[in-house]
């Protein structure tokens, strides 16, 4: 798929996201967007149709559909000997996975990974027409349906952006709590998070190691940092 030649090359910056979507779909091509950076990502689109989206490592479906509990890991290395666009989706299918569960999880995975892409960047695009990916949802979603969520979230972003503006911010757990705090209590979700902030890992970084995705983990940083729990760090 990655080896076909590209027939759409350019920038991010040149060309956002949305524009190359427009440009592929209206004129009614299918095939895979790969983008080519920090943040490498594969967006499998057809006209009016949105198949799948994944940013990050090829290790992020796995943590999506493994890790979250949607599939087995004996299901996974089944799955994943599949090649055809959408083999992987009817191999789970076919070991049991539920079908329904399947494709909420890679919707809202596909959206989140939208959001990731919505922002402002300089990294090479090539649109390879006719290639797919084995776990691309032959029926798809709509795309504006999923590009307009994906737009929410950038502004539930914006919510945040005041204290943490960028993934490279540096958020450490706060030496003491504010005066006149009473008891705390916290989620074991939360505890986890806190032990991540060692005063020198960013954000990029503490996604990585909690495997979340950046817009939640921020969100949680964000009402940590309000409660008076951790502080973000001058650079």
């Amino acid at each position: 798929m990655s080896d076909a030649p590209a027939d759409l090359r350019g920038s991010l910056e040149d060309l956002p996201l949305r524009a190359v979507l427009g440009l592929v779909t209206d004129a009614g091509r299918s095939g895979v967007l790969h983008v080519d950076g920090p943040l490498p990502a594969i967006v499998v689109v057809g006209p009016g149709r949105m198949h799948l989206a994944t940013t990050g490592p090829p290790t992020t479906l796995h943590r999506v559909l493994v890790d979250a509990g949607v599939v087995s890991p004996e299901q996974w290395d089944h799955a994943v000997a599949a090649e055809d666009a959408g083999g992987a989706v009817a191999a789970l299918v076919d070991r049991g996975v539920d079908p329904d569960t399947l494709r909420h999880a890679l919707r809202d995975h596909t959206v989140s990974s939208l959001f990731e892409l919505l922002f402002p960047s300089a990294d090479p695009f090539r649109f390879v027409s006719g290639a797919s990916h084995p776990f691309a949802l032959a029926d798809g979603f709509d795309l504006e349906e999923c590009l307009g969520e994906a737009d929410e979230l950038v502004t539930r972003w914006r919510g945040i952006a005041a204290v943490i503006p960028s993934t490279d911010t540096v958020v450490a757990r706060a030496p003491r709590l504010p005066a006149g705090s009473g008891p705390v209590t916290i989620t074991p979700e939360e505890w986890e998070l806190l032990g991540t902030l060692d005063g020198r890992r960013d954000v990029a970084e503490v996604v990585a190691v909690t495997g979340g995705r950046a817009l939640e983990v921020s969100e949680a940083l964000h009402d940590l940092v309000g409660r008076g729990l951790a502080e973000v760090l001058e650079r």
